[in-house]
């Protein structure tokens, strides 16, 4: 996996509460065109060297993660599922993907902890699929889902 995005924006974090208590508090965190080269051998034995969630990981460092607004603004995600005993490549392209997430936090209700988001909203403007022949093309153009709204627009 590789990636570069053009801008990092971090807004309004609360320092000092993360320093005496822990706790992480950030108004806003953008991230503006990024773009992400993902390829997936497949192989029978995982390579993965740390298993753990998101949660497992940054809560060894913040007792509480308050963010109001994680954006990701018109990424590219090239994602190559590749075999090499068939010796065939599926690529995956999504082109100019925003997601949104408001009010990110702990959620601690559960037996299993997670990082949560009060709402959510995914808008797409073009999916590619490239069948593992290569031979096709199949896409997705215009896709709109809102968490508050529940409606998805295609």
């Amino acid at each position: 996996m590789s990636g570069k995005t053009s801008k990092l924006s971090i807004k309004n974090v609360r320092w000092l509460s993360y320093l005496t208590n822990k706790k992480l508090k950030i108004g806003e965190l953008l991230i503006d065109h990024p773009q992400f080269y993902i390829t997936q051998y497949l192989d029978d034995k995982d390579s993965a060297r740390n298993s753990h969630s998101i949660y497992q990981l940054i809560s060894k460092q913040v007792k509480d993660l308050r963010i109001g607004l994680f954006s990701i603004s018109d990424a590219i995600i090239n994602y190559q599922l590749a075999d090499t005993v068939a010796a065939a490549r599926t690529i995956n392209r999504v082109e100019h993907l925003n997601l949104g997430f408001l009010q990110v936090h702990f959620d601690k209700a559960t037996n299993n902890p997670t990082i949560a988001a009060d709402e959510y909203f995914i808008r797409l403007k073009q999916y590619q699929h490239r069948t593992a022949d290569s031979l096709y093309w199949i896409g997705v153009t215009g896709f709109d889902y809102n968490s508050k709204d529940k409606k998805l627009k295609l």
